[in-house]
């Protein structure tokens, strides 16, 4: 395997692990073990968590190494005003009809990766490669927050069917009426999307 190979397979690997949630927040990410684990060097090991730390995925210390950011409650309610106003933005810019909900997947699937692709498509459709990388950006980072949600709200599957079928309809004004309920109602949430969800979720 060649070295950009090996790189591109500890970064995919190393992302996979964050977006999962497999490691806590405040994490010590140390490269050696992040290494042996991995039967990779040390070299693309930090490399990755160079590039994943510009991503805003690690939270590198100076002199102190890299861990997994710990979400505040005051920088989750910045990424979802943030992406709320981005999807505003593309839901005015009229989409290309052609490409207007193909490619969505299937209710029941993982509602964390249903939310993030419907959320790209839209961006996409603004031909906007800053809205599209804009967009990327803050699904990475909201992604374990998601995959919370369905514990916190007990609505969260049904809201997202209902953006789906807006943005499959075409109904521009729809569609913002969800996407502002939609983020009104996590900002609400906050607290609990951050805390140990417990079975049965919130109202």
């Amino acid at each position: 395997m060649s070295p950009a190979q090996v790189l591109e397979r500890t970064y995919a690997t190393l992302k996979e692990r964050l977006l999962s949630g497999l490691y806590a927040p405040g994490y010590r990410l140390e490269a050696v073990r992040l290494a042996d684990d991995l039967s990779v060097s040390m070299t693309p090991v930090r490399d990755v968590l160079n590039r994943l730390t510009g991503e805003r995925l690690v939270h590198a210390v100076a002199g102190d190494g890299f861990y997994v950011p710990v979400m505040t409650e005051d920088a989750l309610r910045d990424l979802l005003t943030w992406n709320a106003h981005l999807l505003d933005q593309a839901v005015r810019r009229r989409p290309r009809a052609e490409r207007v909900g193909r490619g969505l997947p299937a209710a029941g699937s993982d509602l964390a990766d249903r939310t993030g692709i419907l959320f790209l498509m839209m961006a996409r459709d603004t031909d906007s490669a800053e809205f599209e990388q804009a967009v990327a950006s803050v699904n990475d980072r909201l992604h374990v927050v998601r995959r919370r949600e369905l514990l916190v709200l007990r609505q969260a599957e049904a809201e997202l069917q209902g953006l789906e079928q807006a943005y499959r309809n075409e109904s521009a004004r729809d569609l913002a009426r969800q996407l502002r309920s939609y983020h009104a109602r996590r900002l609400r949430q906050v607290s609990s999307l951050l805390r140990r969800p417990r079975e049965g979720g919130e109202a």
